[in-house]
């Protein structure tokens, strides 16, 4: 993941959402987020595995209307999320 992304502009912000019960861990978005200013990794959903758009859609929902009320939509930066 991290070459494919590494290729995409520096201005555009990455948001990364992990399930706690996921099989992948946060740290791929950690690390992607020491090369880059705009990589936001909120952290885990709870009890949501790997798929947390359909395993708790709701919640899902709500962690991405937080990080979109975020972002500064006039100079497309969001403000960071911990």
């Amino acid at each position: 993941m991290k070459p494919h992304l590494s290729k995409l502009t520096p201005s555009v912000p990455i948001t990364f959402i992990y399930g706690e019960k996921s099989a992948f861990n946060n740290q791929g978005g950690e690390d992607i987020g020491k090369d880059r200013d705009n990589v936001f990794v909120p952290n885990p959903l709870p009890d949501i595995g790997h798929h947390v758009q359909i395993q708790n859609a709701h919640l899902f929902n709500e962690r991405l209307k937080d990080i979109m009320s975020r972002v500064d939509w006039n100079t497309d930066k969001c403000k960071k999320i911990k």
